[in-house]
């Protein structure tokens, strides 16, 4: 799945203060059901690039089905 780096809540996440801002960037992640249950909340993990292994938190996503 890719995800595009929308927003920020917090200035202290590693994306926000990355020498290059990585906000509207896209990733190429997988669910990590792992990291997900020790941090108690829903992560994906980057899987290539720089960032690899490194996790995103997905939140207030919209996923849209074109029926026809």
């Amino acid at each position: 799945m890719k995800v595009k780096l929308v927003k920020s809540k917090s200035e202290d996440r590693w994306y926000s203060n990355a020498a290059e801002n990585l906000l509207g960037k896209t990733f190429k992640v997988h669910f990590s059901e792992l990291a997900s249950k020790d941090l108690q909340r829903s992560v994906f993990e980057i899987l290539s690039g720089k960032h690899k292994g490194k996790f995103i938190d997905v939140r207030d996503t919209k996923i849209v089905v074109k029926l026809k």
